[in-house]
């Protein structure tokens, strides 16, 4: 069979080096490393892989190697999270491996036909051809700006004052925004005890047609640069599904348009990161957040308050407020700080296979 082929990075750029990315520790996202990641780690994890890239033979599985890093995950002993990062100074798994390119060439060949044999047997088609898979890709996904051509995100209010819970959550909105800098969740309380005075629901859509049908989808964030915060009742952001009547503009109706069920994790919003520049991310689970992402048309996405989600007011306290917000499709911030879905998936192919 024809040998399976994983050209340097400077024959990827025709003598002009691919980018190997930051440190370790930082977002490798299209370079070398991150491409073959998932080959480089299962060498990793072989006593071959592991005298040839020389690491350490720790009892611990490798779960990332980068230029000048490995990383060992060690929750097997300490706990789920728990990792431990051998880091150097210099390049050096990235020189070690433009130094025996060869071998570890050869080898990387051999962990992707491995990958190739784990899938399911499929029978060749008049002896001419096999499908098989694509290597992993990872595409982001935007809301449109305003005016939207097929995607929007904003926001809808009760606007109410010195209510109970149940009205408060019952709606409807006054408030509609669905062009402004930012996409707000709200949560305020009245001076009275145990009223209620604004509350918030967020409605985030995305265009992620370009997936096709047959794309498998193995991975994905959804995430968002904050540039307001406010906690008083200690509350997590939800993501959940959303239904809005138009996917282009959203209406006061809207307000009922929201499921309950947690597409992702679910931080305390105090645990995120507010500098008007920096992501924060929220992971999705398999089910239901990547199982109801659309691959041919609109994925469409709400954002609640946890006490709003479940029902379930917080403790009250007067003249409190709960407050995100974050940078929208239409941020004066630049268009690299919009919220954003981010997806890893593989497409199946139809190579042709010459027989002799």
């Amino acid at each position: 069979m024809s040998k399976l082929y994983y050209p340097t990075p400077d024959e990827l750029q025709g003598a002009k080096p691919l980018w190997e990315g930051g440190w370790g520790c930082d977002d490798n996202r299209g370079s070398w490393f991150h491409i073959y990641q998932e080959l480089l780690v299962r060498l990793a994890n072989t006593d071959y892989g592991r005298d040839l890239l020389c690491i350490d033979k720790l009892p611990y599985p490798v779960i990332a190697v980068r230029k000048n890093m490995i990383q060992f995950d060690l929750s097997r002993d300490l706990g789920p999270g728990y990792a431990l990062a051998d880091v150097r100074t210099g390049v050096r798994w990235g020189d070690l491996i433009r130094y025996r390119w060869l071998a570890v060439k050869k080898a990387l060949d051999q962990m992707n036909l491995r990958i190739l044999l784990e899938l399911p047997k499929y029978i060749i088609h008049e002896g001419r051809s096999i499908p098989i898979l694509k290597g992993a890709v990872e595409t982001a996904f935007y809301p449109d700006a305003h005016s939207e051509s097929a995607t929007v995100d904003g926001d809808l209010t009760h606007l109410a004052n010195n209510v109970t819970w149940s009205d408060l959550y019952d709606g409807p909105a006054d408030a509609v925004d669905d062009s402004a800098a930012l996409v707000d969740l709200i949560l305020d309380s009245d001076a009275v005890s145990n009223r209620w005075d604004f509350l918030s629901r967020a409605f985030i859509l995305f265009d992620t047609s370009a997936l096709t049908a047959d794309a498998t989808i193995t991975a994905g964030t959804f995430e968002f640069v904050i540039v307001q915060r406010s906690d008083d009742f200690s509350e997590r952001m939800v993501l959940v599904a959303s239904d809005p009547n138009s996917n282009t503009a959203l209406q006061a109706d809207d307000w009922t348009d929201v499921g309950s069920a947690s597409m992702a994790n679910r931080p305390l919003i105090g645990s995120y990161t507010v500098d008007s520049d920096t992501y924060n991310a929220m992971t999705l689970n398999s089910d239901p957040g990547l199982g109801y992402i659309s691959k041919t048309s609109i994925t469409k996405f709400g954002l609640r308050m946890n006490s709003d989600n479940d029902n379930s007011p917080p403790s009250w306290s007067g003249d409190g407020r709960s407050h995100l917000g974050m940078a929208s499709a239409d941020t004066d911030l630049g268009s690299d700080k919009r919220l954003k879905l981010v997806l890893t998936y593989t497409l199946p192919f139809t190579p042709t296979v010459i027989m002799f």
